[in-house]
């Protein structure tokens, strides 16, 4: 883990130089450059670029969870958990995982875990860049059986769901969406 961590800091490294040679260009296009280079800057700046993103803000992504917010007992159910891109720019979400790792997790009405997705799974430190564009979402689905991690049945009553997405750092995470098993 620590040396996939290191080599991201490095490749960050690396872009912030490129970053900066670029802005010297810019700001200094007689420096080696030939009169046939003049327009290379405008059209490098006229390029859509994307910002990296390592950490949420509340004003970048939006997690949430969709599902029914009741269901028959016994039946099984599908959970997504969607995350927006609500910052009108494209960014780039560093995700854990050679497929993208996230968590649902069902809590009864004392707040003790009845189910976790992910629950006794080994995610691999495998960091992967997945763009996301303005306005775009990304669903990652789940199915719940209503069974608990220990395989039995859960009975009716009231339960919380909520969802995490493994980034680099510390899981994002939804706000907790109520769901109801009926009799």
């Amino acid at each position: 883990m620590q040396v996939v961590l290191q080599a991201v800091r490095a490749a960050r490294r690396s872009r912030a130089v490129a970053a900066l040679a670029f802005l010297l260009a810019v700001a200094y296009p007689a420096c080696g450059a030939s009169e046939g280079d003049a327009d290379e800057p405008e059209r490098a700046l006229a390029t859509p670029q994307t910002e990296a993103m390592t950490s949420a803000t509340p004003d970048s992504l939006r997690l949430r969870i969709d599902a029914p917010d009741s269901v028959r007992a016994g039946d099984p159910m599908t959970i997504t958990l969607v995350v927006e891109n609500v910052s009108g720019r494209a960014l780039e979400l560093y995700l854990r995982g050679r497929t993208i790792a996230f968590d649902l997790i069902v809590r009864a009405g004392d707040g003790s875990v009845v189910w976790r997705r992910l629950e006794d799974e080994i995610v691999p430190a495998i960091l992967r860049l997945e763009p996301l564009g303005p306005d775009a979402t990304l669903a990652l689905e789940g199915q719940w059986d209503q069974r608990s991690n220990a395989r039995t049945r859960v009975p009716p009553g009231e339960y919380s769901i909520i969802g995490e997405l493994f980034t680099e750092g510390e899981p994002l995470q939804t706000p907790p969406r109520p769901l109801r098993i009926l009799p």
